[in-house]
């Protein structure tokens, strides 16, 4: 039997543990910081140590996910702090790493098997190459929705990587319009908080171009500031859902 939510109480209750644990917001300061400073690089002429870089930001930004998942649990329980941020990394790491790469194979490997049904098949017809590239499109809105709870089965329920792919689809599978509401009010709850300042930033830059790159700074610090209450919601989410 599926859970019934209320996401309006849980999005308060995400607000009251970000208040109480400002601490979650230290790793995405760091994250966007290297994320700044790779991206100017090019800017500058030192597009080797652009690409030199850009492997290493992509490791660590997945570890960085992993250990902010550990301090978001542990939140919900009691105060956090940044030894759980990098006791979640030694501990769980390997698992999550491995989980992603799952991902990606059950994604991507599974797209690509249709797409190369689809052209055998295509020959026959265009119309049947056609519905299984739809089918490949389909195939990986499927996936990524069964599966977009892998890394909470990791840290919260100490999965390894398999199990936490089939931990995900079953809890989303007894729980699917739940899961569909959730996304929905996620959707309208990034409307509200991020197109009004959007819009106004845009609109001031319309007039004022030499300070754009002020202007983006700007949204990319209360981007970053905002991060973390749509963590801790889903977080709270994912533990509603965990317990049917």
């Amino acid at each position: 039997m599926s859970v019934r939510v209320n996401y309006f109480q849980m999005f308060r209750k995400s607000f009251e543990l970000y208040k109480k644990n400002p601490i979650v917001l230290l790793p995405y300061i760091i994250l966007n910081c290297m994320y700044f400073v790779i991206q100017v690089l090019p800017q500058y002429g030192y597009e080797l140590f652009f690409w030199a870089l850009l492997p290493v930001f992509v490791v660590f930004s997945i570890l960085v996910g992993c250990g902010l998942l550990g301090m978001f649990y542990e939140a919900t329980r009691k105060r956090t702090d940044m030894n759980t941020f990098w006791k979640t990394i030694r501990k769980r790491a390997l698992s999550y790493v491995g989980a992603s790469i799952l991902l990606s194979l059950v994604v991507v490997g599974g797209f690509i098997l249709i797409i190369i049904m689809g052209v055998v098949l295509g020959m026959v017809s265009s119309l049947v190459a056609l519905l299984f590239i739809i089918l490949g499109f389909v195939y990986i809105f499927l996936s990524l929705f069964f599966l977009s709870f892998y890394m909470y089965g990791v840290v919260v329920d100490k999965k390894s990587a398999a199990e936490s792919l089939a931990l995900s689809y079953r809890i989303v599978r007894k729980n699917v319009w739940e899961v569909l509401k959730f996304y929905l009010f996620i959707l309208l709850l990034s409307l509200f908080l991020i197109s009004p300042p959007l819009i106004i930033l845009a609109i001031i830059s319309v007039f004022f171009k030499n300070l754009t790159q002020w202007l983006l700074a700007i949204f990319m610090i209360y981007s970053t500031l905002i991060s973390p209450l749509f963590s801790f919601f889903t977080m709270l989410f994912y533990l509603r859902i965990r317990s049917t």
